[in-house]
Protein backbone atom coordinates (compact mmCIF):
# COMPACT_ATOMS: atom_id res chain seq x y z
CA UNK A 1 0.00 0.00 0.00
CA UNK A 2 1.60 3.27 -1.21
CA UNK A 3 4.89 1.46 -1.73
CA UNK A 4 4.95 -0.15 1.72
CA UNK A 5 4.46 -3.80 2.61
CA UNK A 6 2.33 -4.64 5.64
CA UNK A 7 2.64 -8.27 6.75
CA UNK A 8 -0.44 -9.93 8.24
CA UNK A 9 -1.98 -13.34 8.59
CA UNK A 10 -5.58 -14.54 8.59
CA UNK A 11 -6.64 -15.91 11.96
CA UNK A 12 -10.09 -17.02 10.86
CA UNK A 13 -12.82 -16.39 8.34
CA UNK A 14 -16.34 -15.71 9.63
CA UNK A 15 -19.29 -16.40 7.34
CA UNK A 16 -22.62 -18.17 7.20
CA UNK A 17 -23.17 -21.65 5.78
CA UNK A 18 -23.88 -20.76 2.10
CA UNK A 19 -20.88 -18.42 1.91
CA UNK A 20 -18.68 -20.99 3.62
CA UNK A 21 -19.68 -23.69 1.15
CA UNK A 22 -19.06 -21.35 -1.79
CA UNK A 23 -15.62 -20.16 -0.73
CA UNK A 24 -14.42 -23.64 0.30
CA UNK A 25 -15.66 -25.27 -2.88
CA UNK A 26 -17.82 -27.82 -1.06
CA UNK A 27 -21.47 -28.76 -1.34
CA UNK A 28 -24.11 -26.49 0.15
CA UNK A 29 -25.77 -26.95 3.54
CA UNK A 30 -28.77 -28.74 2.01
CA UNK A 31 -26.68 -31.64 0.69
CA UNK A 32 -26.41 -35.01 2.42
CA UNK A 33 -22.67 -34.60 3.07
CA UNK A 34 -22.86 -30.89 3.90
CA UNK A 35 -21.21 -30.93 7.33
CA UNK A 36 -17.82 -29.23 7.06
CA UNK A 37 -16.62 -30.60 10.39
CA UNK A 38 -17.30 -34.34 10.12
CA UNK A 39 -18.20 -37.09 7.66
CA UNK A 40 -21.81 -37.38 8.83
CA UNK A 41 -24.22 -38.35 6.04
CA UNK A 42 -27.68 -36.85 6.27
CA UNK A 43 -30.93 -38.74 5.82
CA UNK A 44 -34.24 -37.31 4.67
CA UNK A 45 -37.18 -37.49 7.06
CA UNK A 46 -40.72 -36.19 6.35
CA UNK A 47 -41.71 -33.23 8.45
CA UNK A 48 -44.77 -33.71 10.59
CA UNK A 49 -47.82 -31.63 9.80
CA UNK A 50 -46.72 -30.37 6.37
CA UNK A 51 -48.01 -33.05 4.00
CA UNK A 52 -51.70 -32.26 3.50
CA UNK A 53 -52.10 -33.03 -0.21
CA UNK A 54 -50.98 -35.94 -2.34
CA UNK A 55 -48.46 -33.75 -4.13
CA UNK A 56 -47.02 -32.53 -0.84
CA UNK A 57 -46.79 -36.08 0.39
CA UNK A 58 -44.93 -37.00 -2.78
CA UNK A 59 -42.35 -34.24 -2.46
CA UNK A 60 -42.60 -34.89 1.29
CA UNK A 61 -41.52 -31.49 2.64
CA UNK A 62 -38.63 -33.56 3.87
CA UNK A 63 -36.05 -32.35 6.31
CA UNK A 64 -32.43 -33.36 5.88
CA UNK A 65 -31.39 -34.77 9.25
CA UNK A 66 -27.85 -35.31 10.52
CA UNK A 67 -28.25 -37.88 13.28
CA UNK A 68 -24.74 -39.33 13.52
CA UNK A 69 -22.86 -37.51 16.29
CA UNK A 70 -19.83 -39.82 16.23
CA UNK A 71 -18.80 -39.45 12.60
CA UNK A 72 -15.11 -39.22 11.66
CA UNK A 73 -13.83 -35.60 11.73
CA UNK A 74 -12.79 -33.96 8.47
CA UNK A 75 -9.11 -33.17 7.97
CA UNK A 76 -7.31 -30.11 6.63
CA UNK A 77 -5.34 -32.39 4.26
CA UNK A 78 -8.54 -33.31 2.40
CA UNK A 79 -8.31 -29.98 0.57
CA UNK A 80 -4.87 -30.84 -0.78
CA UNK A 81 -5.76 -34.19 -2.28
CA UNK A 82 -4.71 -34.12 -5.93
CA UNK A 83 -7.96 -35.77 -6.90
CA UNK A 84 -10.04 -32.72 -5.94
CA UNK A 85 -11.09 -30.86 -9.13
CA UNK A 86 -9.76 -27.34 -9.48
CA UNK A 87 -11.93 -24.47 -10.63
CA UNK A 88 -11.10 -21.53 -12.84
CA UNK A 89 -8.10 -19.82 -11.14
CA UNK A 90 -9.07 -16.44 -12.59
CA UNK A 91 -12.49 -16.37 -10.97
CA UNK A 92 -15.67 -18.33 -11.39
CA UNK A 93 -16.26 -22.02 -11.94
CA UNK A 94 -18.82 -21.97 -14.74
CA UNK A 95 -16.69 -22.33 -17.88
CA UNK A 96 -19.29 -23.77 -20.21
CA UNK A 97 -19.70 -20.45 -22.00
CA UNK A 98 -16.00 -20.46 -23.06
CA UNK A 99 -14.56 -22.16 -26.09
CA UNK A 100 -11.57 -24.51 -25.91
CA UNK A 101 -8.99 -21.82 -26.70
CA UNK A 102 -10.37 -19.49 -23.99
CA UNK A 103 -10.37 -22.33 -21.47
CA UNK A 104 -6.74 -23.19 -22.21
CA UNK A 105 -5.81 -19.49 -22.11
CA UNK A 106 -7.40 -19.09 -18.66
CA UNK A 107 -5.63 -22.16 -17.34
CA UNK A 108 -8.85 -23.83 -16.34
CA UNK A 109 -10.73 -27.09 -16.54
CA UNK A 110 -11.79 -28.30 -19.97
CA UNK A 111 -15.16 -30.00 -19.43
CA UNK A 112 -15.15 -31.91 -22.72
CA UNK A 113 -11.53 -33.05 -22.58
CA UNK A 114 -11.92 -33.92 -18.88
CA UNK A 115 -8.54 -32.49 -17.91
CA UNK A 116 -7.13 -29.35 -16.31
CA UNK A 117 -4.85 -26.91 -18.02
CA UNK A 118 -2.73 -24.34 -16.26
CA UNK A 119 0.02 -22.35 -17.89
CA UNK A 120 -0.39 -19.08 -16.00
CA UNK A 121 -0.28 -20.06 -12.32
CA UNK A 122 2.97 -19.12 -10.55
CA UNK A 123 3.26 -22.53 -8.91
CA UNK A 124 2.53 -24.26 -12.20
CA UNK A 125 0.20 -27.23 -12.57
CA UNK A 126 2.25 -29.41 -14.90
CA UNK A 127 1.26 -32.72 -16.47
CA UNK A 128 1.21 -34.48 -13.10
CA UNK A 129 -1.58 -32.11 -12.04
CA UNK A 130 -3.96 -33.15 -14.80
CA UNK A 131 -7.04 -34.47 -13.04
CA UNK A 132 -10.04 -36.32 -14.35
CA UNK A 133 -13.42 -35.03 -13.14
CA UNK A 134 -14.62 -38.42 -11.93
CA UNK A 135 -11.73 -38.52 -9.46
CA UNK A 136 -12.91 -36.49 -6.50
CA UNK A 137 -11.64 -36.52 -2.95
CA UNK A 138 -10.79 -40.10 -2.01
CA UNK A 139 -12.56 -40.02 1.36
CA UNK A 140 -15.50 -37.74 0.50
CA UNK A 141 -16.19 -38.01 -3.22
CA UNK A 142 -19.42 -36.00 -2.94
CA UNK A 143 -18.34 -33.30 -0.47
CA UNK A 144 -15.73 -31.36 -2.48
CA UNK A 145 -17.02 -29.69 -5.62
CA UNK A 146 -13.85 -27.93 -6.74
CA UNK A 147 -10.49 -26.69 -5.60
CA UNK A 148 -10.41 -23.57 -3.39
CA UNK A 149 -7.84 -20.82 -3.66
CA UNK A 150 -7.78 -20.63 0.16
CA UNK A 151 -5.60 -23.73 0.13
CA UNK A 152 -2.73 -21.47 -1.02
CA UNK A 153 -2.77 -19.61 2.32
CA UNK A 154 -0.23 -21.60 4.27
CA UNK A 155 -1.19 -20.46 7.79
CA UNK A 156 -4.94 -20.87 7.34
CA UNK A 157 -6.37 -24.15 8.59
CA UNK A 158 -9.36 -24.85 6.36
CA UNK A 159 -11.23 -26.75 9.08
CA UNK A 160 -10.23 -25.06 12.35
CA UNK A 161 -9.58 -21.64 10.79
CA UNK A 162 -13.12 -21.26 9.41
CA UNK A 163 -15.38 -21.56 12.47
CA UNK A 164 -19.13 -21.94 12.64
CA UNK A 165 -20.78 -18.54 13.05
CA UNK A 166 -22.71 -18.43 16.36
CA UNK A 167 -25.02 -15.70 15.11
CA UNK A 168 -26.39 -17.75 12.20
CA UNK A 169 -26.00 -21.15 13.85
CA UNK A 170 -27.29 -20.46 17.35
CA UNK A 171 -29.24 -17.21 17.50
CA UNK A 172 -31.11 -17.30 14.19
CA UNK A 173 -30.75 -21.05 13.66
CA UNK A 174 -31.34 -23.33 16.64
CA UNK A 175 -33.03 -20.90 19.05
CA UNK A 176 -35.77 -19.74 16.61
CA UNK A 177 -36.33 -23.34 15.56
CA UNK A 178 -37.02 -24.33 19.17
CA UNK A 179 -39.20 -21.30 19.97
CA UNK A 180 -41.34 -21.55 16.83
CA UNK A 181 -42.29 -25.14 17.65
CA UNK A 182 -44.09 -23.88 20.77
CA UNK A 183 -45.59 -20.92 18.96
CA UNK A 184 -47.13 -23.20 16.31
CA UNK A 185 -48.27 -26.00 18.61
CA UNK A 186 -51.00 -25.21 21.15
CA UNK A 187 -50.59 -28.62 22.80
CA UNK A 188 -47.08 -27.62 23.92
CA UNK A 189 -47.90 -24.01 24.84
CA UNK A 190 -51.54 -23.03 25.26
CA UNK A 191 -52.89 -19.71 24.03
CA UNK A 192 -53.21 -18.44 27.60
CA UNK A 193 -49.65 -19.42 28.51
CA UNK A 194 -48.39 -17.94 25.26
CA UNK A 195 -50.02 -14.65 26.24
CA UNK A 196 -48.36 -14.79 29.66
CA UNK A 197 -44.95 -15.41 28.08
CA UNK A 198 -45.51 -12.40 25.83
CA UNK A 199 -46.48 -10.27 28.82
CA UNK A 200 -43.28 -11.24 30.61
CA UNK A 201 -41.25 -10.37 27.53
CA UNK A 202 -42.90 -6.96 27.29
CA UNK A 203 -42.35 -6.44 31.01
CA UNK A 204 -38.65 -7.14 30.48
CA UNK A 205 -38.39 -3.95 28.41
CA UNK A 206 -38.50 -1.94 31.62
CA UNK A 207 -35.41 -3.75 32.89
CA UNK A 208 -33.40 -3.98 29.68
CA UNK A 209 -29.89 -2.47 30.02
CA UNK A 210 -28.84 0.31 27.68
CA UNK A 211 -26.18 -1.93 26.07
CA UNK A 212 -28.83 -3.92 24.20
CA UNK A 213 -29.99 -2.51 20.88
CA UNK A 214 -33.47 -4.03 20.55
CA UNK A 215 -36.28 -4.59 23.04
CA UNK A 216 -37.92 -8.01 23.53
CA UNK A 217 -41.12 -8.49 21.58
CA UNK A 218 -44.16 -10.75 21.85
CA UNK A 219 -44.31 -14.34 20.59
CA UNK A 220 -46.87 -13.24 18.01
CA UNK A 221 -44.06 -11.39 16.23
CA UNK A 222 -41.41 -14.10 16.66
CA UNK A 223 -40.99 -14.39 12.88
CA UNK A 224 -39.85 -10.75 12.84
CA UNK A 225 -37.33 -11.09 15.66
CA UNK A 226 -33.76 -10.13 14.87
CA UNK A 227 -30.66 -12.09 15.86
CA UNK A 228 -29.93 -9.81 18.81
CA UNK A 229 -33.46 -10.39 20.17
CA UNK A 230 -33.01 -14.14 19.99
CA UNK A 231 -29.66 -13.74 21.73
CA UNK A 232 -31.27 -11.83 24.61
CA UNK A 233 -34.01 -14.45 24.81
CA UNK A 234 -31.56 -17.36 24.86
CA UNK A 235 -28.88 -16.00 27.18
CA UNK A 236 -30.87 -13.72 29.49
CA UNK A 237 -34.66 -13.82 29.69
CA UNK A 238 -35.88 -16.95 27.89
CA UNK A 239 -35.88 -19.30 30.88
CA UNK A 240 -37.47 -16.65 33.10
CA UNK A 241 -40.21 -15.99 30.55
CA UNK A 242 -40.99 -19.71 30.19
CA UNK A 243 -40.68 -20.54 33.89
CA UNK A 244 -43.75 -22.47 35.09
CA UNK A 245 -45.57 -22.16 31.74
CA UNK A 246 -44.23 -25.14 29.79
CA UNK A 247 -43.78 -28.79 30.68
CA UNK A 248 -40.77 -29.59 32.87
CA UNK A 249 -39.11 -31.82 30.26
CA UNK A 250 -39.18 -29.03 27.67
CA UNK A 251 -37.95 -26.48 30.18
CA UNK A 252 -35.05 -28.77 31.08
CA UNK A 253 -34.29 -29.34 27.40
CA UNK A 254 -34.09 -25.60 26.72
CA UNK A 255 -31.95 -25.12 29.84
CA UNK A 256 -29.28 -27.36 28.27
CA UNK A 257 -28.89 -24.89 25.40
CA UNK A 258 -29.04 -21.86 27.70
CA UNK A 259 -26.33 -23.24 30.01
CA UNK A 260 -24.03 -23.97 27.08
CA UNK A 261 -24.57 -20.56 25.46
CA UNK A 262 -23.93 -18.74 28.74
CA UNK A 263 -20.82 -20.79 29.54
CA UNK A 264 -19.31 -20.19 26.10
CA UNK A 265 -20.18 -16.46 26.21
CA UNK A 266 -18.26 -15.81 29.41
CA UNK A 267 -15.40 -13.35 29.29
CA UNK A 268 -12.07 -15.18 29.50
CA UNK A 269 -8.81 -14.16 31.20
CA UNK A 270 -6.48 -12.05 29.09
CA UNK A 271 -3.55 -14.35 29.83
CA UNK A 272 -3.43 -16.99 27.09
CA UNK A 273 -2.34 -19.84 29.37
CA UNK A 274 -5.12 -19.18 31.88
CA UNK A 275 -7.63 -18.65 29.08
CA UNK A 276 -6.74 -21.99 27.50
CA UNK A 277 -7.15 -23.75 30.83
CA UNK A 278 -10.57 -22.18 31.42
CA UNK A 279 -11.72 -23.06 27.90
CA UNK A 280 -10.80 -26.70 28.40
CA UNK A 281 -12.72 -26.89 31.67
CA UNK A 282 -15.78 -25.25 30.13
CA UNK A 283 -15.59 -27.51 27.07
CA UNK A 284 -15.69 -30.57 29.33
CA UNK A 285 -18.96 -29.26 30.79
CA UNK A 286 -20.53 -28.00 27.59
CA UNK A 287 -19.79 -30.85 25.18
CA UNK A 288 -21.95 -33.52 26.92
CA UNK A 289 -24.75 -30.98 27.46
CA UNK A 290 -24.91 -30.13 23.75
CA UNK A 291 -24.93 -33.81 22.85
CA UNK A 292 -27.72 -34.33 25.39
CA UNK A 293 -29.65 -31.43 23.82
CA UNK A 294 -29.39 -32.99 20.34
CA UNK A 295 -30.22 -36.50 21.58
CA UNK A 296 -33.28 -35.37 23.55
CA UNK A 297 -34.47 -33.27 20.59
CA UNK A 298 -34.96 -36.49 18.61
CA UNK A 299 -37.24 -37.98 21.27
CA UNK A 300 -39.09 -34.73 22.01
CA UNK A 301 -39.59 -33.28 18.52
CA UNK A 302 -38.63 -36.10 16.17
CA UNK A 303 -35.52 -36.69 14.03
CA UNK A 304 -36.55 -33.94 11.59
CA UNK A 305 -35.53 -31.39 14.26
CA UNK A 306 -31.84 -32.32 13.94
CA UNK A 307 -31.04 -30.40 10.78
CA UNK A 308 -27.71 -28.87 9.70
CA UNK A 309 -27.68 -26.14 12.37
CA UNK A 310 -28.72 -28.39 15.25
CA UNK A 311 -26.16 -31.02 14.28
CA UNK A 312 -23.38 -28.44 14.23
CA UNK A 313 -24.01 -27.58 17.88
CA UNK A 314 -21.79 -30.53 18.77
CA UNK A 315 -18.97 -29.01 16.68
CA UNK A 316 -19.12 -25.42 17.93
CA UNK A 317 -17.31 -26.54 21.10
CA UNK A 318 -14.20 -27.19 19.00
CA UNK A 319 -14.34 -23.63 17.66
CA UNK A 320 -14.76 -22.36 21.22
CA UNK A 321 -11.60 -24.21 22.23
CA UNK A 322 -9.77 -22.64 19.31
CA UNK A 323 -10.97 -19.01 19.50
CA UNK A 324 -12.50 -18.52 22.94
CA UNK A 325 -15.80 -16.79 23.69
CA UNK A 326 -18.56 -17.00 21.09
CA UNK A 327 -18.37 -13.25 20.57
CA UNK A 328 -14.78 -13.64 19.32
CA UNK A 329 -15.93 -15.37 16.13
CA UNK A 330 -19.48 -14.10 15.76
CA UNK A 331 -20.71 -12.09 12.78
CA UNK A 332 -22.54 -9.55 14.97
CA UNK A 333 -19.77 -6.95 14.84
CA UNK A 334 -19.54 -7.15 11.05
CA UNK A 335 -23.29 -7.10 10.47
CA UNK A 336 -23.64 -4.08 12.75
CA UNK A 337 -20.90 -2.20 10.92
CA UNK A 338 -22.58 -2.50 7.52
CA UNK A 339 -24.66 0.62 8.15
CA UNK A 340 -21.45 2.60 8.66
CA UNK A 341 -20.00 1.33 5.39
CA UNK A 342 -23.14 2.44 3.58
CA UNK A 343 -22.89 5.91 5.08
CA UNK A 344 -19.27 6.23 3.93
CA UNK A 345 -20.24 5.81 0.28
CA UNK A 346 -21.54 9.13 -1.08
CA UNK A 347 -21.43 8.24 -4.75
CA UNK A 348 -20.77 5.36 -7.12
CA UNK A 349 -17.23 6.52 -7.85
CA UNK A 350 -14.57 4.31 -6.19
CA UNK A 351 -16.69 3.08 -3.24
CA UNK A 352 -13.85 1.06 -1.68
CA UNK A 353 -11.55 4.07 -1.57
CA UNK A 354 -14.34 6.14 -0.02
CA UNK A 355 -14.82 3.54 2.71
CA UNK A 356 -11.11 3.36 3.54
CA UNK A 357 -10.57 7.12 3.54
CA UNK A 358 -13.60 8.02 5.64
CA UNK A 359 -13.03 5.17 8.09
CA UNK A 360 -9.41 6.28 8.50
CA UNK A 361 -10.57 9.85 9.07
CA UNK A 362 -13.02 8.73 11.76
CA UNK A 363 -10.25 6.87 13.55
CA UNK A 364 -8.03 9.92 13.58
CA UNK A 365 -10.68 12.35 14.86
CA UNK A 366 -11.76 10.01 17.63
CA UNK A 367 -15.07 8.53 16.49
CA UNK A 368 -13.71 5.02 17.02
CA UNK A 369 -10.87 5.83 19.39
CA UNK A 370 -13.35 6.80 22.10
CA UNK A 371 -11.83 10.27 22.62
CA UNK A 372 -14.44 12.84 21.68
CA UNK A 373 -12.40 15.94 22.34
CA UNK A 374 -8.80 16.00 21.24
CA UNK A 375 -6.28 18.46 19.94
CA UNK A 376 -5.94 18.43 16.17
CA UNK A 377 -2.17 18.13 16.53
CA UNK A 378 -2.35 15.30 19.06
CA UNK A 379 -4.98 12.92 17.79
CA UNK A 380 -5.07 9.49 19.35
CA UNK A 381 -4.32 6.52 17.10
CA UNK A 382 -6.43 3.38 17.05
CA UNK A 383 -4.04 1.62 19.46
CA UNK A 384 -5.30 3.86 22.27
CA UNK A 385 -8.80 2.37 22.10
CA UNK A 386 -7.78 -0.36 24.56
CA UNK A 387 -6.63 2.29 27.04
CA UNK A 388 -9.84 4.29 26.98
CA UNK A 389 -12.27 3.57 29.82
CA UNK A 390 -9.73 1.46 31.71
CA UNK A 391 -10.54 3.83 34.56
CA UNK A 392 -14.28 4.37 35.20
CA UNK A 393 -15.68 7.67 34.02
CA UNK A 394 -18.31 9.66 35.94
CA UNK A 395 -21.06 11.70 34.27
CA UNK A 396 -24.01 13.92 35.26
CA UNK A 397 -22.72 15.51 38.43
CA UNK A 398 -25.20 16.10 41.25
CA UNK A 399 -25.06 17.41 44.81
CA UNK A 400 -22.08 17.42 47.15
CA UNK A 401 -22.25 15.64 50.51
CA UNK A 402 -20.26 15.93 53.69
CA UNK A 403 -19.81 12.56 55.41
CA UNK A 404 -18.61 12.03 59.00
CA UNK A 405 -15.72 9.50 58.80
CA UNK A 406 -14.35 9.76 62.33
CA UNK A 407 -14.83 11.60 65.58
CA UNK A 408 -13.34 14.82 64.27
CA UNK A 409 -13.02 14.07 60.55
CA UNK A 410 -15.32 14.96 57.70
CA UNK A 411 -14.96 14.17 54.02
CA UNK A 412 -16.51 15.87 51.03
CA UNK A 413 -18.13 13.64 48.37
CA UNK A 414 -19.53 14.42 44.93
CA UNK A 415 -22.57 12.54 43.65
CA UNK A 416 -23.04 11.37 40.07
CA UNK A 417 -25.84 9.69 38.13
CA UNK A 418 -23.77 7.61 35.69
CA UNK A 419 -20.67 5.45 35.99
CA UNK A 420 -19.16 4.38 32.65
CA UNK A 421 -16.79 1.49 32.15
CA UNK A 422 -15.29 0.24 28.93
CA UNK A 423 -17.88 -2.54 28.51
CA UNK A 424 -20.95 -1.25 30.33
CA UNK A 425 -22.64 1.68 32.08
CA UNK A 426 -24.31 1.96 35.47
CA UNK A 427 -27.05 4.56 35.93
CA UNK A 428 -28.89 5.57 39.09
CA UNK A 429 -32.67 5.48 38.98
CA UNK A 430 -33.05 3.28 35.87
CA UNK A 431 -34.27 -0.29 36.49
CA UNK A 432 -32.28 -1.62 33.55
CA UNK A 433 -28.93 -0.08 34.53
CA UNK A 434 -28.80 -0.04 38.33
CA UNK A 435 -28.13 -3.72 39.14
CA UNK A 436 -24.63 -5.11 39.56
CA UNK A 437 -22.70 -8.01 41.10
CA UNK A 438 -20.09 -7.41 43.79
CA UNK A 439 -17.09 -9.70 44.30
CA UNK A 440 -18.60 -10.91 47.58
CA UNK A 441 -21.40 -12.46 45.45
CA UNK A 442 -23.89 -9.79 46.49
CA UNK A 443 -26.43 -8.70 43.90
CA UNK A 444 -26.83 -4.97 44.48
CA UNK A 445 -29.38 -2.37 43.40
CA UNK A 446 -27.53 0.95 43.17
CA UNK A 447 -29.09 4.06 44.67
CA UNK A 448 -26.14 6.52 44.74
CA UNK A 449 -22.71 6.93 43.14
CA UNK A 450 -20.19 9.01 45.10
CA UNK A 451 -16.62 10.16 44.55
CA UNK A 452 -14.40 11.31 47.38
CA UNK A 453 -13.05 14.75 46.48
CA UNK A 454 -9.71 14.33 48.25
CA UNK A 455 -8.67 10.85 47.04
CA UNK A 456 -10.89 10.57 43.91
CA UNK A 457 -12.00 7.15 45.15
CA UNK A 458 -15.39 6.05 43.83
CA UNK A 459 -18.06 4.34 45.93
CA UNK A 460 -21.37 2.68 45.15
CA UNK A 461 -24.19 2.90 47.68
CA UNK A 462 -27.02 0.41 47.36
CA UNK A 463 -29.05 -2.43 48.81
CA UNK A 464 -28.18 -6.06 48.20
CA UNK A 465 -30.53 -9.05 48.09
CA UNK A 466 -30.29 -11.16 51.22
CA UNK A 467 -32.07 -14.22 49.78
CA UNK A 468 -30.55 -15.72 46.64
CA UNK A 469 -31.93 -18.99 45.25
CA UNK A 470 -31.34 -21.21 42.23
CA UNK A 471 -33.88 -20.91 39.46
CA UNK A 472 -33.25 -24.57 38.52
CA UNK A 473 -30.90 -27.34 39.62
CA UNK A 474 -30.88 -29.58 36.50
CA UNK A 475 -28.60 -29.93 34.57
CA UNK A 476 -26.70 -27.81 37.13
CA UNK A 477 -27.33 -25.16 39.74
CA UNK A 478 -28.39 -22.04 37.88
CA UNK A 479 -26.11 -19.94 40.09
CA UNK A 480 -23.13 -21.56 38.33
CA UNK A 481 -24.10 -19.74 35.14
CA UNK A 482 -25.13 -16.51 36.87
CA UNK A 483 -28.92 -16.98 36.88
CA UNK A 484 -30.61 -16.59 40.27
CA UNK A 485 -33.88 -15.63 41.91
CA UNK A 486 -33.55 -12.91 44.56
CA UNK A 487 -35.76 -11.22 47.13
CA UNK A 488 -35.64 -9.24 50.39
CA UNK A 489 -33.43 -6.17 50.05
CA UNK A 490 -31.05 -5.23 52.86
CA UNK A 491 -30.27 -1.82 54.31
CA UNK A 492 -28.04 0.50 52.28
CA UNK A 493 -24.32 -0.32 52.23
CA UNK A 494 -21.20 1.24 50.78
CA UNK A 495 -19.12 -0.68 48.22
CA UNK A 496 -15.88 0.41 46.60
CA UNK A 497 -15.89 0.47 42.83
CA UNK A 498 -12.92 -1.94 42.93
CA UNK A 499 -15.30 -4.59 44.32
CA UNK A 500 -17.56 -4.33 41.29
CA UNK A 501 -17.53 -7.50 39.19
CA UNK A 502 -20.11 -7.03 36.45
CA UNK A 503 -23.43 -5.48 35.51
CA UNK A 504 -26.62 -7.55 35.78
CA UNK A 505 -29.85 -7.94 33.84
CA UNK A 506 -32.71 -7.96 36.38
CA UNK A 507 -36.02 -9.46 35.35
CA UNK A 508 -39.08 -9.36 37.64
CA UNK A 509 -41.38 -12.39 37.64
CA UNK A 510 -43.34 -11.97 40.90
CA UNK A 511 -44.29 -8.32 41.51
CA UNK A 512 -45.88 -7.71 44.92
CA UNK A 513 -47.28 -4.40 46.10
CA UNK A 514 -45.39 -2.51 43.40
CA UNK A 515 -42.05 -3.44 44.99
CA UNK A 516 -39.22 -5.68 43.81
CA UNK A 517 -40.26 -8.64 45.91
CA UNK A 518 -38.70 -11.35 43.76
CA UNK A 519 -36.53 -10.84 40.70
CA UNK A 520 -34.32 -13.03 38.58
CA UNK A 521 -30.89 -11.77 37.70
CA UNK A 522 -28.39 -12.70 34.97
CA UNK A 523 -24.85 -11.43 35.24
Amino acid sequence: MKGQTYPFFIKNLIMDAPAKAYILGVVSHNAKVACTKCHCVGVRKPRKGFASTAKQKKIARQALCFLNMDAVPREHEDFFDDSVPRCDPKGGCDLHHLNEEEIIDRGAYDDEASIFFDESDDEGFIEEDIVHPEKRNRQTPKHHKHWTILSKITRLHLIKGIPLDPMHLLYIGCCPKWVKIFCDNSSLLSALNKLQVSQRLLQARQYQPCEFQRFPDTLAKVKLWKATQFRVFLIYIGLFALYGLIDEKYFRHFSYLVCCARYMSKKLPSDEAKSSEVRKKIAQIVRPLLRKFVEDAVSLFGPEFVTYNVHNLIHIVDDYLEFGSLENFSAFIFESFLKNLKKYVHSGYKPRQQNVNRYSADIRIGTYSGIMECDSDNRAPLDDVALYYEEPQLFVKGKEYTVQEGENEEALYESFSELHFRDFKLKVGLDGDCFCLIESRHYVRISTILRKVASKEIFIIGKYFMNVENLFTVPMNSENIGMVSCHNLSEERWFSVTELETKCYAFRIQPTGGRLHSICICD
